[in-house]
């Protein structure tokens, strides 16, 4: 175990548990919150006083296009867009077993949030379940449920459809 890329995990799970579990309505207040916590001066961490951190390369933004009609806005990374060839369901094809590890922060959530809500697009108007997500903690879930709420609002293909 690296000391300084689990110091940055674990910055980032407490954090993401904090969010969780303090989730305001009032976004200014979300904010402050958020920024006091990451203050370096004043904040509630400190260090690590070493980071090693190798970013993951960026994929072509042209795969993602081909392979999911529902996408990402931003540039993927190329394990981001291994995760959707595998899990993609265009053109009838079988989405496949896949597990994504990463660290915190490089969008494994990412990898798994596209493909279901690509295949719910093309689905739309048919009846059935278009998709079961499990997740090991409530936390997790209750984050990851925001996320997926905030991309099918954001995506008028998919807001308010049934």
């Amino acid at each position: 175990m690296f000391p300084g890329i689990a110091s940055a995990e674990l910055r980032e799970t407490i954090l993401d548990c904090l969010d969780t579990t303090f989730s305001f309505q009032d976004a200014s207040v979300a904010a402050a919150l958020e920024a006091f916590l990451r203050d370096p001066e004043h904040g509630i961490f400190k260090g690590p006083y070493l980071g090693l951190r190798l970013p993951y390369r960026r994929g072509e933004k042209s795969e993602s296009d081909r392979l999911l009609n529902v996408c990402p806005s931003f540039h993927p990374f190329v394990h981001q867009i291994l995760s959707f060839e595998r899990l993609t369901s265009k053109d009838g094809q079988q989405p496949q077993h896949t597990i994504v590890t990463s660290g915190t922060g490089w969008g494994k959530t990412e990898c798994y949030l596209y493909p279901p809500l690509d295949h719910s697009h093309r689905q739309i108007g048919k009846p059935g379940i278009r998709a079961v997500i499990l997740y090991p903690m409530n936390t997790l879930a209750s984050d990851q449920v925001r996320r997926f709420a905030k991309e099918i609002w954001n995506d008028p293909r998919l807001k308010g459809k049934k």
